[in-house]
């Protein structure tokens, strides 16, 4: 038994489809270049976090040396003197 061909009224079904395939391919082209865009600089900002990061934690590691000397620090600027039983 043999098929006869699809039409939708206009008998150009098939050159519609092979449009609407090229159309649909042009938008996820043009989606996936957005993509790469978005990737790129979502990784540059992803970098500059990271080298934010690293300055924090150097300068928390800096403070806490600070704190850790502070109480000796203070009690010499005041004159407090231990008792030695």
């Amino acid at each position: 038994m043999k098929r006869s061909p699809r039409k939708n009224g206009t008998g150009n079904g098939l050159q519609e489809a092979v449009t609407r395939l090229i159309h649909s391919q042009a938008e996820m082209v043009q989606t996936q270049v957005q993509l790469a865009h978005l990737q790129a600089t979502l990784i540059k900002d992803m970098a500059e976090i990271r080298n934010d990061m690293e300055t924090i934690k150097a300068i928390l590691i800096r403070h806490e040396g600070y704190l850790s000397k502070l109480p000796e620090a203070i009690r010499k600027q005041i004159g407090f003197v231990e008792k030695t039983p």
